[in-house]
């Protein structure tokens, strides 16, 4: 079980993304708030946030929690169908993005990938660790 972090302003969009990862076996915390997010961000295994909301962005948020977490996986869910975009967030720090409306199919395929990513880094991290 991992601690998935879930930031966006729309309470339906909220609520049907804690069910759902709840769902896969998950602890959730969520936020609706930028700063609220980074307030519960210690130790969040996977970030999934909202592109855009009031007090700041989803990329701006991603850098931030970075900063108190290098290793946390993260994931922008945004309604935004541009590329530049898109792009944008994956070079400004997401791992990988989920579109709106989100599907749970798309939503349990990406945290899955991200979770399983996450684990191969921190074991190569203990490997190296070891040999040193």
């Amino acid at each position: 079980m991992k601690k998935i972090l879930i930031v966006d302003d729309e309470p339906y969009q909220l609520i049907f993304m804690k069910k759902a990862v709840e769902s896969l076996g998950h602890s959730v915390e969520t936020a609706s708030t930028a700063s609220d997010a980074l307030a519960k961000s210690g130790g969040a295994d996977v970030v999934l946030s909202d592109l855009r909301m009031p007090d700041m962005t989803g990329p701006e948020l991603l850098r931030k929690i970075r900063e108190i977490s290098p290793r946390v996986g993260t994931i922008l869910v945004t309604a935004q169908q541009s590329n530049e975009v898109i792009v944008d967030a994956l070079k400004n720090g997401a791992d990988d993005f989920i579109q709106k409306p989100v599907e749970f199919g798309m939503l349990e395929v990406v945290l899955s990938r991200i979770i399983r990513i996450r684990e191969i880094l921190d074991e190569n991290e203990r490997l190296k660790a070891g040999k040193k």
